[in-house]
């Protein structure tokens, strides 16, 4: 193979402008650097560089992060749901979907099915006045008449004790008339027995015998007669007593069965007032056909039908949210994060929506 010349060493030291144009290194071609990374690698500290001190300079915060919701912090200011107050048809919406509402700003209009129920409840309330007035007088004649029987029962008492006692006496008399008659008995016997013996030795007459047995027997027949009267006396004071237990149960048990009337006529008017109270009630609840916010809020969602649809008593109407002057958050975060958490910390909160863009250690 012919090989050409090569030129002296001398003249290719000297010459380095003939060696870049005939001199080529394929190993030195590839591993010169290119103009873009020259570029790039500037870039690249001038980035490193300004990261650095802004990592020194901005102030970062260590963030822990967490999924939660806006309630309301009292109990009355949360979600709430208006109920119907009565049995009745919807005759009007006042509100719609997400309108704000007032306290006291008419919600809904009701009316009743029937447009004569409340007259007749009004005449059942008239009817059931009545009964009460009723009872109320049945009551204080019953009082007037408990007090009429308990003067009879002692006027009765007292006129019972007071034959008892004439009866007691009477047999008191009668105790002394037989005493004074037996006393009167045993001297006629003994005149009788002596006029007897006289007469036996001839010293007394036969009309003195007959005058001494008459008397004996006249002496006799008025013990006979005394004795008779004692035992009558004794059955009237008898009498007189078993009256007197008498006129006492009598009359205790008519008093007691005025008392019990009394007790009926007094419940009854209980009752009646009790069924007022409820009638009251009824119709008050029933005049309530005009459903009011009971407070300020949003109307959130409307629960119930359209108009001309049937509702029941606290069946749910209009979902309401309050107008809350103090809102709270409710987070959750993970357990390992709890140290990071105290009282006073600033709290960041992001919201769902559009545009949200959120760094997370940015103060």
């Amino acid at each position: 193979m012919n090989r050409s010349p090569e030129p002296p060493i001398s003249s290719f030291r000297g010459s380095e402008s003939w060696l870049e144009k005939e001199t080529t290194y394929a190993s030195l071609e590839a591993v010169r650097p290119s103009s873009s990374s020259g570029k790039t690698a500037t870039v690249l500290v001038a980035l490193l560089i300004t990261s650095s001190l802004a990592l020194a300079l901005i102030p970062w915060q260590q963030a822990a992060g967490g999924k939660g919701k806006v309630i309301a912090w009292q109990a009355p200011d949360r979600q709430q749901l208006i109920e119907a107050p009565i049995d009745a048809r919807i005759a009007r919406w006042l509100v719609q979907d997400g309108d704000r509402v007032r306290r006291g700003d008419v919600l809904i209009q009701l009316a009743d099915n029937d447009p004569e129920f409340m007259t007749r409840m009004n005449t059942e309330r008239e009817v059931l006045v009545n009964r009460l007035e009723a009872a109320r007088q049945r009551a204080t004649a019953f009082d007037g008449r408990i007090l009429a029987l308990e003067g009879s029962l002692l006027g009765a008492e007292d006129a019972a004790d007071a034959r008892i006692r004439l009866s007691v006496d009477r047999v008191r008399a009668a105790e002394q008339a037989v005493r004074a008659a037996e006393a009167a008995v045993a001297p006629c016997r003994r005149n009788l027995d002596r006029q007897l013996a006289l007469e036996t030795r001839g010293l007394a007459s036969v009309r003195q015998v007959d005058l001494a047995r008459l008397e004996l027997t006249r002496a006799e027949t008025e013990q006979a007669r005394m004795i008779a009267l004692l035992t009558a006396a004794r059955s009237e004071e008898a009498a007189a007593r078993a009256d007197r237990r008498k006129v006492g149960t009598d009359a205790r048990a008519v008093l007691q069965d005025a008392r019990a009337s009394r007790a009926s006529a007094r419940a009854e008017a209980a009752a009646a007032q009790a069924e007022i109270v409820r009638m009251d009630t009824r119709l008050a609840r029933q005049r309530t056909q005009t459903v009011r916010s009971p407070r300020d809020g949003m109307i959130q969602r409307i629960v119930a039908n359209q108009e001309g649809s049937y509702v029941r008593a606290g069946e749910p109407l209009v979902q309401l949210v309050p107008s809350s002057g103090a809102p709270a958050v409710e987070l959750y975060i993970k357990g390992n994060d709890v140290p990071l958490v105290a009282p006073g910390r600033t709290v960041r909160l992001q919201f769902e929506g559009w545009p949200a863009i959120q760094f997370v250690g940015w103060p």
